[in-house]
């Protein structure tokens, strides 16, 4: 048996109760499924950022939740920035349940510093 239950109920405790008998008659079996713990939605944080050569690069922490992730440079948006013709390699993937680490290399456009204050509005 597969079921599908959505998934802001899994933080919820369930309890399924199933037929013994197909037909739905007799003995029933009770399965008391505690809250999901783990990450339910990925999360990304820089987890560094420098200048190399004069270029800006941003190391990014993904974590995947329930799904994999696959990430091209198409499902980035840059603000005041480009991406840099080198250094980015994509596709990004991170297996459900699992971290992991990618730098991405933006050529910021002119009037945006690279201090730490302006890394927040390069990306989202």
């Amino acid at each position: 048996m597969v079921c599908a239950v959505p998934v802001d109920i899994l933080r919820q405790e369930m309890v399924w109760e199933i037929a013994v008998d197909p037909a739905g008659e007799g003995d029933t079996v009770k399965a008391v499924l505690p809250p999901y713990e783990g990450l339910l939605t990925p999360t990304v944080e820089v987890t560094d950022y420098r200048l190399e050569n004069g270029t800006l690069v941003l190391v990014l922490g993904i974590t995947a939740a329930l799904h994999n992730i696959w990430l091209d440079m198409a499902d980035i948006r840059l603000s005041d920035a480009a991406f840099s013709p080198i250094g980015n390699r994509f596709p990004w993937r991170v297996a459900a349940g699992e971290s992991a680490e990618f730098a991405l290399m933006p050529i910021l456009h002119a009037g945006c510093r690279s201090s730490n204050s302006s890394l927040r509005p390069i990306f989202w």
